[in-house]
């Protein structure tokens, strides 16, 4: 993966964090009710954005430099399914309109769009040109020249009219329609740049979103017996302060972070991270119940931990890291965790802290990770079938 993509996607991982929850009606510690998903709508924004432009530099690749001027007759002659950018005559009729409703996406209702009759001399032939209001068109039953890209209508515009035509009750109107009056195609760099930029962003935000907003530039395993033959120290009471990302336990209850501002240090003989979260209920952006819970994250120390140097990428800036987890686990996913720092000195402390054997190293290698809701289930499941065999077969 090259580095600017890691630059981007650190940007992405950000704004996603930072978005991730939505704009949603209620939120606890546990439950969230979501209206809106904001990273859905702004990956589907720069898709649509990237698309656009691609489309508009596909037009300046394809269209002449120069209108070419045309009557209503010759426009309809024209190749179906082929844009031109073209000067239209014709006689200009802004009372008759055609309204395109507006789409509606995700609860989302677009603006509707609004199309502007102009007809021959004769009246017997017609083209509806899009425009913001009926004074682009000028006076009704004037002589107008009008320049634009012509294109064909949409779908549900072409049943319209399709209809319309076989009423024989006006003007048989052509499937195309004039759009964006006075805009020449435009630059195909530019367009191009645009595309290519909007599509990499997109991109950059998937893959961030992706990875959990956790983008990690690994550099290699941590040299434990060099670090400590140049002197870095090391602590017995902790690894100092970061900023972790991955799986935080509330007791039994597992749940992912990112950036979470967290103290590397000891509990009752085991390494832990451990952090403060807001857990309060939010009704509508009002804080109705202020509560605050202290999540933890064991950690593997000695042998029995694989560490990893790096860089994570957030916002603007890359931090020193650190990627912790069991001998033989898995690099993503709930196996392992991510630390940063603001110096390398401090990543080169807490990774020295890791490393360093302890008395304690057997038995929290023997520990087993805190598991999630279910597997509390299905242990406390077990035992109960379990105690009642037992009874079943004393009874016997």
């Amino acid at each position: 993966m090259v580095q600017p993509l890691y630059w981007l996607m650190g940007m992405c991982a950000a704004v996603g964090n930072r978005t991730s929850g939505g704009i949603y009606l209620m939120r606890t510690s546990g439950v969230r009710l979501h209206l809106m998903p904001s990273n859905w709508i702004i990956l589907l924004i720069l898709v649509s954005a990237s698309f656009s432009h691609y489309d508009s530099c596909y037009r300046s690749l394809t269209l002449e430099t120069e209108p070419i001027s045309l009557d209503i007759a010759q426009a309809q002659a024209l190749e179906q399914g082929r844009d031109a950018y073209v000067t239209l005559h014709g006689v200009a009729s802004p009372a008759t309109t055609y309204v395109e409703k507006g789409t509606k996406f995700k609860g989302i209702q677009l603006p509707p769009k609004t199309y502007y009759a102009v007809l021959d001399r004769d009246g017997r032939q017609g083209l509806f040109v899009e425009a913001d209001a009926p004074d682009a068109l000028g006076e009704a039953g004037a002589t107008v020249a009008l320049t634009g890209i012509l294109t064909a209508t949409s779908p549900s515009m072409h049943k319209e009219l399709a209809r319309a035509n076989s009423l024989e009750l006006g003007p048989d109107y052509a499937p195309l329609v004039l759009l964006k009056l006075g805009e020449a195609p435009g630059d195909a760099l530019d367009a191009a740049l645009l595309a290519l930029m909007f599509g990499a962003a997109a991109f950059a935000w998937l893959l961030a979103w992706l990875k959990r907003h956790l983008v990690f530039e690994p550099i290699g395993p941590w040299p434990a017996e060099s670090a400590l033959a140049t002197g870095t120290a090391t602590s017995d009471v902790g690894g100092g302060h970061a900023r972790g990302s991955g799986v935080f336990y509330l007791q039994k209850d597992a749940r992912r972070f990112t950036w979470l501002e967290c103290s590397l240090g000891e509990s009752l003989g085991k390494a832990v991270a451990t952090a403060n979260v807001d857990a309060s209920t939010i009704f509508l952006s009002y804080r109705i119940l202020k509560r605050m819970n202290t999540v933890t994250r064991p950690l593997v120390r000695g042998n029995g931990a694989f560490v990893e140097t790096g860089w994570q990428y957030y916002g603007f800036s890359r931090y020193p890291a650190l990627r912790v987890r069991r001998s033989g686990g898995r690099a993503s996913g709930a196996d392992a965790a991510v630390f940063a720092f603001d110096r390398t000195a401090e990543r080169d402390k807490a990774a020295a802290w890791l490393t360093r054997e302890t008395a304690q190293q057997d038995a929290e290698q023997s520990q087993p990770m805190p598991v999630g809701r279910m597997g509390t289930m299905v242990r406390g499941l077990g035992r109960r079938v379990g105690r009642w065999w037992s009874r079943r077969s004393s009874r016997r």
